[in-house]
């Protein structure tokens, strides 16, 4: 059994870096539908941030550091930051920054950092708002964050129920989430609300089987344009899976 305390999940990410290759679970799958959905996600949230030259970003969460990667090709400073040190290893070299740390309790001075990225994170913390306000502490005034949580109202999130349950997963590892409306009141609490955008609207699995005879340079194109008219209008808060807060420090 996991301990819920930040001990409990510093081991628990410790060994999951250890034992499973991340990137390739992920946004560098060897099935491109998978490869997709991750890579939708990311242009997304990417875009969002706007990665500028000469800009010091906090990446918290980092992982295996692929968006501190792309934010370092960008001509900024990323600082990678992981509870786990067993991820922080393997991080690119092109990410010189990298610190052990939990986000609640981040050992970084008042409005150090130009943007924070806290993309899929905040759903695995035992206190959001704490995680929350380390952030506004740590963002410059006026500086941009980009914050992204999957919301529980998404047909997604039963699928996600279900596969834990087929997989018999010994954690969970969302220990909360959150609807649209309370994720947007949450953010409001701590900065200003920008813009709320939605990402994966299409399901991960099993389409991802389903679509595996079909070539990438056909498939690729065909789900983009449904996943960007499922994302327009009413449909990115009625299918997104990936609701992404653009929010500004106060």
């Amino acid at each position: 059994m996991i301990a819920r305390t930040n001990k409990g999940l510093r081991e628990y990410y410790d060994q999951k870096a250890l034992r499973l290759n991340e990137l390739a679970a992920t946004y560098e799958h060897p099935n491109w539908y998978k490869r997709f959905f991750y890579q939708r996600r990311f242009r997304v949230v990417f875009d969002s941030l706007d990665p500028r030259s000469n800009e010091r970003i906090l990446d918290l969460g980092a992982g295996p550091g692929y968006y501190s990667h792309r934010i370092a090709e960008r001509g900024a400073t990323p600082v990678a930051t992981d509870i786990a040190r067993n991820y922080l290893v393997q991080i690119p070299s092109s990410v010189t920054h990298r610190v052990s740390a939990s986000a609640e309790s981040l050992p970084f001075q008042r409005g150090a950092f130009d943007k924070v990225l806290a993309t899929e994170i905040l759903e695995h913390t035992l206190n959001p708002e704490a995680v929350l306000s380390e952030i506004a502490r740590v963002l410059k005034p006026g500086g941009r964050a980009v914050i992204t949580s999957p919301s529980s109202t998404s047909y997604m999130d039963r699928l996600y129920e279900l596969k834990a349950a087929v997989h018999r997963y010994e954690f969970t590892e969302h220990l909360q989430e959150f609807q649209r409306a309370t994720f947007v009141a949450l953010l409001s609490r701590f900065f200003r609300v920008k813009q709320m955008r939605f990402a994966n609207c299409l399901v991960p699995y099993p389409l991802d089987f389903l679509v595996m005879r079909i070539p990438g340079r056909i498939g690729v194109p065909m789900v983009t344009r449904i996943e960007e008219s499922l994302a327009e209008g009413r449909g990115g808060p009625r299918f997104g899976w990936t609701m992404v807060g653009v929010v500004e420090g106060a």
